[in-house]
């Protein structure tokens, strides 16, 4: 712990109201198990009113001034959205297609024989140059360490049509999609596409919390707008993805910070919006 023995940068004492960090679990074990006696867990928190003052929490004090039992007490932990996102897209999709037996055999089945496309691909020069003869680029390959990876691997598959894809399965000796597995492929790629925009916008340099809300307001609405044009196989998907964002991003003891959308030099004029505003 060397941030208790720095000195404290000018202007930090009393402004420090959380710390965010990503989705890690050593992260959130720190902060829960560092919590001050007196700070009320969330759950505790839906609970009460609105209307009290933020109390907060000056972390040079509190990391230079350990507990009587030695431990050191952290401020509140707030989760990065943009990992939450991510997460959300990849862990939370993924076990809710998992979760009924006729979505998920077309999903299993046809990630399955994009897997071994890109495993053809990657691992055979041979396989490797005729995809890109049919599909005029090389294929992209997830990786876990890169957000959006399986998205615009899938999104580069099907931008080969069926009747030439499959021709190029059977040369190479894999397993070809069916047009049942296809239409999932590109029905999931459909879902995602908003999901992955807002993420590539909050992951940018010029990424303020002022666009955090939009981006999620503009994220849900496209989302949702997306159903009507999809199959029963993925038809459940933007309800599921909308109705996690609401759970993770809408709880009343969430630290948000809401700012009118206005030029700089109204700013200073304007009051802070009520959380609640943006309710339903």
């Amino acid at each position: 712990m060397r941030l208790h023995r720095a000195p404290p940068p000018p202007g930090l004492h009393g402004k420090v109201v959380a710390t965010v960090t990503d989705n890690a679990s050593n992260f959130a074990k720190a902060f829960r198990v560092c919590q001050p006696c007196n700070l009320e867990s969330e759950s505790e928190n839906e609970e009460e009113g609105d209307d009290e003052e933020p109390t907060f929490t000056d972390v040079i004090e509190a990391l230079s001034t350990a507990s009587g039992d030695g431990q050191f007490s952290l401020p509140p932990h707030y989760r990065c959205a943009s990992h939450t996102i991510n997460l959300i897209s990849t862990s939370d999709v993924d076990k809710h297609l998992n979760s009924y037996a006729d979505i998920k055999t077309v999903y299993r089945s046809s990630i399955a024989k994009c897997t071994a496309l890109w495993t053809k691909a990657s691992r055979s020069t041979l396989a490797s140059e005729q995809v890109e003869e049919v599909s005029r680029r090389k294929l992209m390959v997830p990786t876990s360490t890169r957000w959006n990876s399986l998205y615009e691997a899938i999104s580069r598959i099907i931008t080969i049509p069926l009747n030439e894809l499959n021709p190029l399965c059977v040369k190479l000796g894999i397993k070809f999609l069916n047009e049942r597995e296809y239409q999932f492929l590109k029905e999931y790629c459909t879902v995602m596409k908003p999901l992955t925009v807002a993420l590539d916008i909050l992951q940018g340099d010029e990424c303020t919390y002022g666009v955090l809300l939009p981006t999620l307001t503009s994220l849900m609405s496209k989302t949702l707008a997306l159903k009507d044009d999809l199959s029963r196989m993925t038809a459940s998907l933007p309800d599921v993805i909308v109705k996690l964002y609401h759970i993770v991003f809408y709880r009343p003891s969430r630290l948000v910070l809401m700012l009118y959308w206005i030029a700089k030099k109204d700013f200073l004029q304007r009051p802070l919006v009520p959380s609640s505003n943006f309710d339903g």
